[in-house]
Order: C-alpha cells, then structure tokens, then sequence
C-alpha cells in the first residue's frame, strides 16, 4: 500500500466519523451502553464457580493433588 493510499484511507475513515456524529444515536443502543457490567452474577461468585473455589462447589469431586509437593 503505497502513501497516498494511507492518506485516502484516513480521509474516507474521517468523514465517516464526521457524517455519524451529524445524526442523533439510537435510543436502544443508547440504553444498551448505560446498562452495569455482570448483572446476573457478581464477578468474585463466577469466578469461585469457574474454578470451583469455596465450600459450595456444585457437588463436584476434585481429584487434583493440593500439594505441589511430589510424594
């Protein structure tokens, strides 16, 4: 890609900003950036779920070794 192609490029990407921001956003998507991050669960109870860390573990057997000790 030569110079002068870089340089329409950018000029194409500019006016695209330009023409975007002359028109009023949408009302969903709006709506759909002010909403808060990890609504159904919190992020420290996915990750204990994930990783299966704490007492409440689903029901599930670990059979991993806890010591990184070799026997």
């Amino acid at each position: 890609m030569n110079e002068n192609s870089k340089k329409t490029i950018r000029a194409d990407k500019e006016d695209r900003y330009a023409e975007m921001s002359e028109h009023p956003l949408d009302k969903k998507a709006v709506q759909s950036m002010k909403r808060k991050p990890y609504q159904n669960v919190d992020v420290l109870k996915y990750l204990q779920k994930k990783y299966k860390i704490g007492g409440d573990t689903g029901g599930a057997d670990d059979k991993r070794k806890t010591s990184s000790i070799p026997e």
